[in-house]
């Protein structure tokens, strides 16, 4: 019994990749002229030129999440999280709430 508790105890203080965030990317089309942070669907965005970063806790590439940070810094020319994209389409929807 107490190996198995020991066993257990071992398996959950190893990181996990469930457990770890996403890293994610929005290409502004108009570059911020110096570093920028915000705060957008749970995370902090950092800026620089036209690239801002965050690391979330979920792996979907979503329109809503887009357009948190459009309305924020702008129009977005490209939304990712590793191999995953939005679409054209999906980035006219991310637009239209984008801060002027």
């Amino acid at each position: 019994m107490t190996r198995i508790l020991v066993i257990a105890a071992a398996a959950l203080a190893l990181p996990s990749a469930a457990w770890a965030g996403t890293d994610f990317t929005a290409k502004l089309e108009i570059p911020k002229d110096k570093l920028v942070k915000i705060v957008a669907a749970e995370a902090l965005w950092e800026c620089v030129d036209d690239t801002c970063t965050a690391t979330l806790e979920r792996k979907a590439v979503k329109v809503s999440t887009c357009k948190q940070v459009a309305k924020s810094l702008g129009k977005v020319s490209a939304f990712e999280s590793g191999q995953k994209s939005l679409s054209d389409a999906n980035l006219k929807k991310c637009n239209a709430v984008a801060k002027s």
